[in-house]
């Protein structure tokens, strides 16, 4: 019945399952809302040996069902996406293709201060449990700059936040589309300013992104960028510039994990459930 839950609304996986008692949709939901809030998490036989963990972070917004005719009160909440890796590897077979070594999933709702004190908790007792902090050098953790994200980075020994390019190349690329015709030279600028080496650079960016304000078709739009990339610049240029840093896959891997059952085909979900 679990099983089926995982892939199907409630209702669903009591209409497939075979059985010689009719089962409803609400067996299916106590069953579920019956399972140990809290899953073992798994501890090697021994602790591993690594220089470096890679930490990516990010969120789905998740439909919360309530009564049918109580729509003043119908909202979403937010399920967080935690995942732990220890290397990228190209896949046999696919150019172009990575795949992530060893990973391991939190996932829950875990709301306010005290959730991301009690998920980041769960993270580092994870990595304690299994890796040699003695050979443990750097943690990096990368998600898009939410406050819960950035909280875990200060949270675990040796971990530093990494800016999700790919947030950061959304935020480029709306910004130089307010630029019209220049948006292709707006845009090349702005990624030469980010991997600048020089000594100035944050001051360059923030300089030039402010003249951009005085002409473009939506002020706000660059001003998103700017206002990102100075709020996290030791961040963004650790992204660019750390070889070590290869890319952050939390979007898709939040689309695969929680969207495609939470939230794309949304069925409807209690907190609990």
């Amino acid at each position: 019945m679990l099983c089926e839950a995982l892939k199907t609304s409630y209702a669903e996986a009591a209409r497939v399952l075979p059985s010689k008692q009719n089962i409803s949709k609400t067996t299916v939901m106590n069953k579920i809302h019956a399972i140990a809030e809290e899953i073992p998490d798994t501890i090697y036989d021994e602790p591993k040996a690594v220089p470096y963990l890679f930490i990516e972070a990010d969120e789905d917004h998740v439909a919360e069902q309530h009564e049918r005719n109580d729509e003043k009160n119908n909202f979403s909440f937010i399920s967080k996406l935690i995942y732990i890796y220890e290397y990228k590897q190209d896949v046999p077979g696919i150019s172009g293709r990575k795949e992530l070594v060893n990973k391991y999933y939190f996932s829950g709702l875990y709301p306010g201060e005290a959730g991301n004190r009690k998920l980041w908790a769960k993270v580092s007792a994870f990595i304690d449990n299994n890796y040699d902090e003695r050979v443990l050098r750097r943690i990096f953790v990368s998600g898009d700059g939410a406050a819960w994200i950035k909280y875990g980075a200060n949270y675990l020994d040796k971990a530093v936040f990494c800016a999700d390019k790919y947030h950061l190349m959304k935020y480029v690329n709306t910004a130089a589309a307010q630029m019209l015709d220049e948006k292709d030279n707006i845009k090349n600028e702005l990624w030469h300013l980010l991997y600048s080496n020089k000594y100035n650079a944050r001051k360059n960016f923030e300089a030039y992104t402010n003249d951009m304000m005085l002409s473009a078709k939506s002020p706000d739009k660059v001003d998103e960028l700017r206002k990102y990339v100075l709020g996290n610049w030791s961040a963004v240029r650790r992204t660019l510039r750390n070889k070590l840093v290869n890319g952050c896959s939390a979007e898709s891997h939040v689309s695969h994990v929680l969207s495609d059952r939470l939230s794309s085909h949304p069925m409807g979900c209690s907190q609990t459930g």
